[in-house]
């Protein structure tokens, strides 16, 4: 009896990872998770060809265009990251990470007006996306439209109510905007 739990072990254990016979989605999804282990320790150039290998695994995985499109953009590769998130809004049109970073790219190619129509997109379409909030809040209160900043910060800390950074940052906009 003993014979047969130690193949079934080994058979369960080795279910828990990919083998040859499992399919591109699956591995897919490996591999983009693995990116994000990467990505999350700050290492975006181990980040970014896992991302790349789960986009081409299955091409329909817009987590792995997501994080390919956020390692690339944190790489300095803005272009890329620009296309990586427009391939991955084709596959899921409410992916507020990639409006986000289509907004970054936007902000940092000194488009502003471009910028606030991703961040609003990304804003409306899920009130806890931080991203687009952070975005929109810091572009105004750049541009000393105190009122959109004050709203902007305001609508972020709705979501993160603990973040000191964007108290902080309220509390200057409102004495800018008191002077």
């Amino acid at each position: 009896m003993q014979l047969y739990r130690i193949p079934l072990f080994v058979f369960l254990l080795l279910g828990l990872f990919c083998l040859p016979g499992c399919s591109d989605t699956t591995k897919s999804r490996q591999k983009a998770q693995e990116g994000w282990q990467k990505f999350l320790q700050g290492n975006f150039a181990d980040a970014e060809p896992l991302f790349l290998e789960a986009s081409q695994l299955d091409p329909k995985n817009a987590n792995a265009y997501q994080g390919l499109g956020w390692a690339q953009l944190n790489r300095g590769k803005m272009n890329e990251a620009k296309e990586t998130f427009l391939q991955c809004m084709k596959l899921d049109q409410r992916n507020t990470a990639a409006l986000n970073g289509l907004g970054r790219i936007a902000q940092l190619e000194g488009n502003a007006e471009k910028a606030i129509e991703y961040w609003t997109e990304g804003a409306n379409l899920d009130p806890q996306a931080t991203g687009p909030m952070a975005g929109l809040a810091t572009l105004y209160d750049g541009r000393d439209d105190y009122e959109n900043a004050i709203k902007y910060y305001e609508m972020w800390l709705r979501a993160e109510p603990n973040n000191d950074d964007a108290k902080a940052a309220l509390q200057k906009v409102k004495e800018k905007a008191a002077q």
